[in-house]
Parts: structure tokens; sequence; C-alpha cells
């Protein structure tokens, strides 16, 4: 099907993900029309936040929100 190009760009990105085909992707896109648009931004939000805040221990590799986990700064 044939859907408007700002569709076919959010299956794209998508399909990206572990275990998301053109089919599952197709039905995110059309939750994300259907939810409200605050739930739309807050799950962006999150995942911008996620990218921008965490990172991993430079000590053990565990995930953290700075340089060094609590665990290997205690």
């Amino acid at each position: 099907m044939n859907y408007p190009r700002l569709v076919e760009n959010l299956i794209n990105q998508l399909i990206k993900l572990p275990g998301i085909g053109r089919r599952s992707a197709e039905r995110i896109v059309f939750w994300f029309l259907d939810t409200p648009t605050q739930d739309a931004k807050d799950i962006a939000a999150a995942i911008l936040q996620l990218k921008d805040g965490l990172q991993f221990c430079k000590s053990c590799n565990n995930l953290s929100e700075r340089e060094i986990c609590q665990i290997c700064s205690d």
C-alpha cells in the first residue's frame, strides 16, 4: 500500500528496531496517529532522554547516568 511520505518515513525508522517488521511498524504508526499528541511527545522525549542521559560505566560497563555507576563509585 502507498502511504504518505511521513508515514513511510516512520515505518522505515521503526523497521530498524529489533523484532519489528513492516507490518508491526505499520501498526505502531497507526497507533501513534490514534493516540493523543502528548502521549506521542512523551514517548519521543523518553527516547531522547535515554540517548542523552544514559551511558555505560567506564569501570564495569553497567548502565549508568554518570561516567562511573553507583556500584563502582561506592
